[in-house]
């Protein structure tokens, strides 16, 4: 009996080191896990306060990134070449700037992403930086060409305005000469008449007994006017107020030059100028009987009233 008491003290005596040792394993673990949970709280911990920082100096970044952009939006529209550069570094900042804050928005940021992030921050700051440089001196270059442009839009309105007063001033010149070749007529008559039957002409107020129409005058010598073929129109205008005219007769338009309006007129003196005087009679007949009443008749050349007269029928 004993001696069983003696073999099972024995055997638990030799199993006591395994216990211990177990023991010790346990604790080892539990410590290492321990560790490494402070660790990794540490670290995460660590992260967190990074990231902190990170937004932080994004932020600042981010309103020096606002103002470079709008600085650059403020530089669009100068030139075509200089707004395709402005849109290349615009795209640039934008992609600098998407790329950061897809990091930044992760749940889980690695220490190698926020360092990544360090990275691209400071290269837009950089690039913010530069590129503020840069507008500086296009805004610069900028001001000079718009100092430039105004100078030349003024020497432009300036040269405008010369051309504008040498036009008028040879408007004025081609409307004195024109008015200057203008004829001065004498002597200018209207009346009705008739022929006896030895066709002798005769005047008459008697509107019934009226076959035609005389208007006679005498052209001045003019010495501004060119020789050649002249016309001047005529105007007998009825006691009605309308002016005589009959297309199959002769008679047609002209302009005023006066008014630029359209007039009708009823007949022509054509004649062909040599540098003298010339005296000339133009008539007018018609199938219809003439009215009695005033009737006026106006000269015209080249557009211009150069004389006018009136006379009547019974």
């Amino acid at each position: 009996m004993e001696n069983k008491m003696d073999k099972g003290k024995e055997k638990n005596n030799s199993k006591r080191p395994l216990y211990i040792g177990l023991i010790v394993l346990l604790l080892l673990i539990n410590g290492f896990l321990a560790y490494n949970t402070l660790s990794t709280k540490k670290k995460a911990d660590q992260l967190e306060i990074e990231r902190t920082e990170l937004q932080t100096m994004y932020d600042s970044v981010l309103v020096e990134y606002n103002l470079t952009k709008a600085d650059i939006e403020e530089l669009m529209g100068i030139n075509d070449e200089l707004d395709r550069e402005l849109e290349m570094r615009l795209a640039e900042l934008e992609s600098a700037r998407t790329e950061i804050e897809d990091l930044l928005q992760k749940n889980q940021v690695t220490s190698r992403q926020l360092a990544d992030a360090q990275r691209l921050i400071r290269s837009l700051r950089a690039e913010n930086e530069r590129f503020a440089s840069q507008i500086d001196s296009l805004t610069t270059v900028t001001a000079d060409l718009m100092l430039e442009r105004e100078s030349l839009t003024a020497d432009l309105e300036q040269e405008r305005n010369i051309r504008q007063e040498l036009q008028d001033e040879r408007v004025g010149l081609s409307r004195k000469v024109e008015l200057g070749s203008l004829f001065d007529l004498e002597g200018l008559e209207a009346e009705g008449v008739r022929y006896r039957n030895n066709g002798r002409e005769v005047s008459t107020r008697n509107s019934r007994r009226v076959e035609k129409l005389k208007v006679c005058f005498t052209a001045l010598e003019n010495r501004v006017a060119d020789e050649g073929q002249k016309s001047l129109h005529i105007r007998i205008i009825s006691p009605e107020g309308s002016t005589i005219a009959v297309q199959n007769l002769g008679s047609g338009t002209f302009v005023n030059a006066e008014t630029g309006e359209q007039m009708q007129f009823t007949t022509k003196a054509d004649f062909d100028y040599q540098g003298d005087s010339r005296n000339l009679c133009v008539y007018w007949s018609q199938t219809a009987a003439f009215s009695g009443g005033n009737y006026n008749v106006e000269i015209y050349q080249s557009g211009y009233l150069i004389d006018k007269t009136e006379f009547s029928l019974r």
